[in-house]
């Protein structure tokens, strides 16, 4: 490989106290038959060995890899990092207790890029977890979306499932949304949310999800993000970015079922560091107060009065709650 030439892919790993659990990543990588790639470890603060770790990983690699430490700020903040010193014409992310499928992976990527018809911005693969299923659940060989039909899907609670997939990207078209800086006790920001901007923001947007499994899926329940979730803001947040990405693209009308849903969510988690009045300046800022007014009224009744049925009039609004709202 030439020495200034891009590599084909970068594989970007933010970690946090996974030490013990990286070497599964490094195994697969180190097995590829494709080596034109790099691997971008950002650790997220860590407290244990998992400098030391990755100094022995380097020690016996036959790729590049990139290590960098930041302070600890969440998942979030270091994938951020990774793309900010990303060099492939790709990235794909790999999390620090997962695995490629197998050896031959990355080479099959590589081709598929060469042989795809389209010039699609990302192509997507399916996950076989710890117990050899694998997910998520296509028909044939591959899933061709467009923006309109990813959408569709992403705002059908029976169709989002589809869109569980592992993500290989151009680099320009990942970057075009990065995860935000946010610091609020949020291990990381929704990626669903990362992804849905990133397809809103695309001119021309075309996915390909291929039937079959690029990642080995590990759960560990002890530290992992995905479980421990609802002890972060990460849900608040969802609402909130939810809220506000279909404000900004006029879709709030369109998928009104999915707006009015995350209006509802944005009060049924609110977290105990923020208030009410946080709530009110998303609606404010997207133009929409009195709907802050609708909404407000559901919570105080539900949780102050305890009220399961009721009908009230507020600034000329009829609210009817009804059991279970």
């Amino acid at each position: 490989m030439q020495k200034n030439k891009k590599p084909f892919l970068s594989v970007i790993t933010p970690t946090y106290n996974r030490g013990d659990k990286l070497h599964f990543a490094f195994q697969s990588l180190l097995s590829q038959t494709n080596k034109d790639f790099e691997w971008i470890i950002v650790d997220d603060g860590s407290t244990d060995d998992t400098k030391r770790v990755v100094d022995k990983f380097i020690e016996k690699s036959d790729f590049k890899i990139i290590y960098k430490a930041i302070k600890h700020g969440g998942k979030h903040f270091a994938t951020r990092a990774a793309y900010e010193i990303a060099s492939g014409q790709y990235s794909l992310e790999l999390d620090s207790d997962d695995e490629l499928y197998d050896e031959n992976t990355l080479d099959n990527l590589y081709h598929t890029v060469k042989v795809c018809q389209k010039n699609y911005p990302c192509i997507g693969g399916c996950f076989i977890d710890q117990n050899n299923q694998i997910f998520p659940k296509l028909d044939g060989e591959y899933l061709d979306l467009d923006k309109e039909s990813y959408l569709n899907l992403f705002f059908d609670k029976n169709g989002i499932d589809t869109l569980n997939i592992s993500w290989m990207m151009k680099m320009d078209y990942a970057r075009s949304y990065l995860p935000p800086k946010i610091k609020d006790n949020l291990s990381y920001f929704p990626e669903a949310i990362i992804n849905v901007n990133r397809v809103l923001k695309c001119k021309n947007f075309h996915l390909r999800v291929f039937n079959r499994p690029w990642y080995r899926y590990n759960m560990y329940n002890a530290d992992s993000v995905t479980v421990n979730t609802f002890k972060t803001n990460a849900f608040w947040y969802y609402a909130k970015s939810l809220i506000e990405t279909l404000n900004k693209y006029q879709l709030d009308d369109k998928y009104h079922d999915a707006f009015i849903q995350q209006c509802k969510n944005l009060f049924n988690y609110l977290p105990n560091n923020k208030t009410l009045r946080d709530n009110y300046m998303v609606f404010n800022n997207i133009g929409k107060p009195l709907l802050f007014a609708k909404f407000l009224s559901r919570y105080l009744l539900k949780n102050i009065f305890a009220v399961n049925h009721h009908t009230i009039v507020l600034c000329g609004v009829k609210i009817k709650l009804k059991k279970g709202d």
